[in-house]
């Protein structure tokens, strides 16, 4: 959260923002009904954060926060020239962290869905639209239990378990000049705002599928390696370190809970130690295993200064395609967004079949009062590459 105060009036974590058209033959009124139901299902959708009266923040569910969602009416033309307009800064405090939209044109039904980076992780999108899929059906709602998740938090937080989790990752990490990020080439005076690029990557599921049967890793090691073996090689130092995001959901309370469940978690690689590709991604693969055993504390929650010190971020992401709502066959609208700031220095999407066409992309976000643009270039063909490579052998 102390993220988003360093530019409050931006879209820093909105989540993910979506705009979709309806078939003509989808009932507005259950769709209507669905939308409604899938978000009182799921609490983390209607908290609201605020200081309590001893100055610590707060996070609260608070029914009734997000009104009923109504339909707008108005032409088709009005609703596609909104798309404009319909992303936008949260007010952080005492609001909802969620913005939803049903418009409705004498063809069409329109939904439009905004959510903080604070109520939910990219991984509860697809359950929320499951839920309006199955509400949308008829089916009975699965339970929600983030509010089990958040008080199993707590309780770790006060236990020998967090503490022996902290001094694991203090003994293993502490004492190394890590490089973490590119070095910078901008002087960092103009304004915080986002640099932006995406590439697909030239291999398929099968490419994937068969890198990670040949190397004894997951595709997730896979990023890593390729993030760790690139910035070693575009810096020339030895000892290289990243966050990568661990999706926390291998408890049966998270199949269908929303909410934001992420850890941060690094890996630091001794390149100087390291004599070949199969002993990093070995390496990579014992140290995700390795922070995820020890995941009740989250490493880089205190150790860095963000925009200053915070590490390269390395993101698997998947299933953020909204699918679940295929049975209507949605259209997704695009959507204009002016108020985009990175929530990081440099954040490494690898994402997972995004359009449905089988491949992967690769996704770059950076401050750009940091680094230039041709900078983060450069080091992304460097990734790209070694990426590739590790995959296609």
């Amino acid at each position: 959260m102390d993220t988003q105060f360093v530019k409050p009036k931006s879209t820093m974590f909105n989540n993910m923002s979506y705009f979709f058209r309806f078939p003509r033959n989808t009932d507005p009124g259950r769709l209507q009904k669905a939308v409604n139901a899938a978000i009182r299902n799921h609490p983390a959708l209607s908290m609201r954060i605020y200081f309590n009266e001893s100055g610590e923040l707060v996070q609260e569910y608070t029914p009734g926060i997000v009104p009923p969602v109504e339909y707008e009416y108005m032409s088709d033309v009005d609703i596609i020239n909104l798309s404009d307009e319909l992303v936008r800064p949260f007010d952080i405090f005492n609001s909802p962290l969620l913005r939803v939209r049903l418009f409705k044109s004498p063809k069409y039904a329109y939904l439009f869905f905004d959510v903080h980076h604070l109520s939910m992780d990219g991984a509860s999108l697809g359950i929320v639209m499951a839920s309006i899929m199955r509400a949308y059906k008829g089916e009975e709602l699965p339970r929600d239990y983030y509010f089990a998740y958040l008080a199993n938090e707590e309780k770790l937080r006060d236990s020998l378990e967090y503490q022996e989790d902290k001094e694991y990752f203090a003994k293993f990490y502490g004492g190394y000049d890590w490089l973490s990020c590119p070095e910078p080439d901008e002087a960092g005076g103009k304004a915080l705002e986002a640099g932006w690029h995406q590439e697909k990557l030239p291999f398929d599921e099968e490419d994937m599928a068969e890198a990670e049967e040949r190397l004894h890793a997951s595709r997730s090691v896979i990023a890593i390696a390729a993030a760790i073996k690139s910035l070693h090689e575009f810096s020339g130092k030895n000892d290289i370190m990243t966050n990568w995001i661990f999706n926390n959901r291998l408890g049966s309370y998270a199949a269908n809970s929303v909410g934001m469940m992420i850890k941060n978690l690094p890996v630091g690689i001794h390149m100087g130690q390291v004599g070949s590709q199969e002993e990093l991604i070995a390496e990579v693969k014992r140290q995700v295993t390795e922070g995820i055993a020890h995941s009740s504390y989250d490493y880089f929650a205190d150790s860095v200064s963000q925009m200053v010190s915070d590490p390269m971020e390395v993101n698997y992401q998947m299933n953020i395609n909204a699918d679940e709502l295929g049975e209507l066959s949605p259209f997704t609208l695009p959507l204009a967004n002016r108020y985009s700031a990175p929530g990081a220095r440099l954040e490494l999407e690898f994402l997972e079949n995004d359009d449905n066409s089988g491949c992967f992309e690769s996704e770059f976000e950076w401050a750009s009062n940091i680094f230039s643009r041709e900078r983060i270039l450069r080091f992304h063909n460097l990734y790209m590459k070694n990426f590739v490579k590790i995959v296609l052998g």
